[in-house]
C-alpha cells in the first residue's frame, strides 16, 4: 500500500468517474488551488446537523434521526462554534474511491491549529461513493468562526496491493453509500442489530401486544423522558430477547428491559 502524490491524484481527478468532483456548479472544484503535494483539500459545505438541545441522552439502539436537527447557512454567513460544540458537517465535494484504494481525511494544519477537530472517523473504504462526512468539535477555550466553502480538510489516497473482494457499496451494511446530505449515526441499523430487532415493524407490533397482555406498567414514570415510551420499552425488550436467543419475550426480558431504562435515566438524568 502506498500514498499517492499530486501527479497521480491529478490523473484520477480528471478521469471518468473522477476521484473528486463538486456537484455545485456555483462552487466548482479548483484543481490548481485544492491539489496539494500528496493530498487534495476539500471544502466545508453549508449544510449541518446538530443534536437537539432537549435530549435526555443518546441510546445507540434508537434511531438517531429524531435526535438531530438540520441547518443550512448562507454562503457568506459565519458559522460560530462555541467551546465544546459538536456539529455533523460535510464536504462540498463528492468522492469516488476505487476498489483498490483507501481514502483518509484529516484536518488542514491551519484548521487544526485553531483547536478544531475535523474528523473522528477518517477512513473511506474501497468502493465508497458520496460526500465525505465531517465531525466538527471545538477543542479550544474560545468560540471559533468558520465560513462555508473554505478549505476545511485534506484527502489522502492510499493504493492497496490489489482490489478488495467486496467493495463497500456491495456490503449489506453499507449504510452511508451514495450519501449526498450528512446523516446522523446509523449505528442502530448495523446489520446484526437491524435485521433482528427493528427491520420488521410487524414484529415490533406483535412484541408490543405481548407486553401489553402481560399487563406491564409502561410510560407512567418515563413519559417525561420519551415521546413514545412504550416503543422504547418494546425495543429494549426485543433487544434482550434476541440477544438471549429467545423466540418471544419472556417476563424476565420485560422486567430487565424496564430495569435497563431505569438505570440509564438514573445514571444520566437522576430519573426515576
Amino acid at each position: 500500500m502506498g500514498l499517492l502524490i499530486n501527479g497521480e491524484l491529478k490523473k484520477m481527478v480528471l478521469a471518468d468517474p473522477p476521484l473528486v468532483f463538486s456537484p455545485d456548479d456555483s462552487h466548482p472544484f479548483d484543481l490548481e488551488v485544492q491539489l496539494q503535494p500528496a493530498s487534495i483539500d476539500l471544502r466545508l459545505s453549508n449544510q449541518f446537523q446538530r443534536f437537539k438541545s432537549n435530549l435526555p441522552f443518546l441510546d445507540c439502539i434508537d434511531d438517531q434521526s429524531q435526535s438531530m436537527e438540520f441547518m443550512t447557512i448562507e454562503e457568506f454567513e459565519p458559522l460560530v462554534l462555541k467551546p465544546g460544540d459538536f456539529l455533523l458537517a460535510q464536504t462540498v465535494e463528492h468522492v469516488n474511491i476505487a476498489n483498490n484504494m483507501v481514502g483518509k481525511v484529516e484536518a488542514r494544519q491551519s484548521i487544526a491549529r485553531l483547536g478544531i477537530m475535523v474528523n473522528l472517523a477518517s477512513n473511506m473504504n474501497p468502493g465508497y461513493e458520496g460526500i465525505i462526512p465531517l465531525q466538527l468539535i471545538n477543542l479550544s477555550p474560545h468560540s471559533i468562526v468558520l465560513r462555508p466553502y473554505w478549505r476545511i480538510c485534506t484527502l489522502m489516497i492510499e493504493q492497496c496491493d490489489s482490489p478488495v473482494e467486496k467493495p463497500y457499496g456491495e456490503h449489506e451494511d453499507a449504510k452511508y453509500q451514495d450519501e449526498e446530505i450528512i446523516s446522523p449515526s446509523k449505528l442502530a441499523y448495523d446489520v446484526e442489530i437491524y435485521n433482528k430487532i427493528i427491520k420488521n415493524e410487524d414484529v415490533l407490533a406483535d412484541f408490543s401486544d405481548s407486553i401489553l397482555k402481560m399487563e406491564i406498567e409502561t410510560n407512567l414514570e418515563f413519559k417525561s423522558y420519551y415521546s413514545d415510551m412504550f416503543r422504547k420499552l418494546t425495543l429494549e425488550c426485543l433487544y434482550l430477547c434476541k440477544a438471549r436467543g429467545h423466540t418471544w419475550p419472556e417476563q424476565a426480558d420485560i422486567d430487565d428491559a424496564r430495569r435497563n431504562i431505569e438505570k440509564i435515566l438514573k445514571t444520566t438524568q437522576g430519573g426515576p
